[in-house]
């Protein structure tokens, strides 16, 4: 799919968006707003409800896609789809849009890792703007060309991000590709051409190495490591992989490999050190890493759990879904449908 085509879907949403009363004649978004941003401790005290917003697909009700938090916690980020991007206050209060008039892409929003800046993709480019909301640029400007996944450096300098161009004999040309945070200096790590739609999604750079880790999705979903001092790629887990950003350990040597109704904890080599389904007797669809790497917080469909390494215990926290982990809290969307 082009970006033509991609503009033509977009407009459609856009049109039926407003025909199901996401917005008034004014172009105003008044989205009734039932679930709930919220906060839970790991000991499962500290249950509150900051701010409401609409996780379920309701016709009349602004949809939120993702959300991450500033890594000081003053603010959520909200990904909003075709409503763009927001920044809420840690507290709830002050929701500010970031994006403009751009509509969003549903894929992960990235923060970089000092909280001072945002990217996202609109439209098949990617985007950047300042988490104060200054500096909203465009870095890709391709009519033919599809970017998608975009994330940040561990240093801040530049962004990694996946690339599609659809070729005249029905063949894609996938690629993981880099650029500064200016958009400048766009450079092709790896590349394939498949006719099986073999598409690299959520690269991520991991510190202190020369790994890219990312997903690959087609026949065969897989999650691969590319070495860029050598050029070398490898496959280290198949499966019925989710396609979300993968999340990593804060020491970078284990894995969550999300493999739809089981959670596998995985090392560089593909080596799964922790079956989950295996230690709790659960399934569940969805595990995040705490910042520390003591707990993962997992979702089965709207329940919300918390799993210690260090006791080896499963706790139930709250009902809610997108789990985004801190040392001692996890930030999630509290819902009970």
């Amino acid at each position: 799919m082009n970006k033509i085509q991609y503009l033509a879907i977009i407009l459609v949403v856009f049109f039926l968006s407003g025909c199901f009363g996401l917005m008034d004649d004014s172009g105003e978004v008044h989205p009734e707003l039932e679930d709930w941003l919220s906060i839970i401790n790991t000991d499962s005290t500290g249950f509150h409800k900051i701010v409401e917003v609409s996780y379920n697909n309701h016709r009349d009700r602004l949809k939120v896609h993702n959300f991450k938090v500033t890594p000081d916690e003053s603010y959520f980020i909200v990904n909003s789809g075709i409503h763009g991007i927001w920044r809420l206050c840690i507290n709830g209060n002050d929701p500010t849009k970031l994006s403009d008039t751009l509509w969003v892409r549903q894929t992960e929003l990235a923060i970089s890792n000092d909280g001072e800046m945002i990217a996202f993709v609109s439209r098949g480019d990617i985007y950047r703007v300042n988490v104060d909301g200054s500096d909203l640029i465009r870095l890709t400007n391709t009519l033919e060309d599809y970017e998608d996944h975009p994330n940040f450096y561990p240093n801040n300098e530049e962004i990694v991000y996946s690339k599609i161009v659809d070729l005249a004999d029905s063949s894609q040309y996938h690629s993981i590709c880099k650029m500064n945070i200016n958009g400048n200096n766009q450079t092709e790590i790896l590349s394939n051409i498949s006719r099986t739609e073999q598409l690299f999604t959520y690269p991520i750079i991991l510190p202190n190495s020369n790994l890219i880790l990312f997903n690959s999705f087609g026949e065969n979903p897989s999650i691969n490591t590319h070495d860029t001092s050598n050029g070398e790629s490898s496959i280290i887990f198949t499966g019925d992989i989710s396609d979300k950003r993968l999340s990593v350990s804060s020491v970078c040597s284990e894995i969550i490999a999300n493999d739809y109704n089981n959670i596998y904890i995985i090392d560089y080599s593909g080596l799964v050190l922790i079956d989950i389904r295996e230690l709790t007797n659960k399934s569940f669809d969805d595990a995040v890493f705490s910042p520390d790497g003591s707990f993962i917080a997992l979702t089965d469909y709207n329940e919300l759990y918390e799993y210690n390494f260090g006791n080896s215990t499963l706790r139930f926290l709250q009902n809610g879904v997108l789990p985004y982990c801190f040392n001692n809290c996890i930030y999630f969307i509290w819902d009970l449908d």
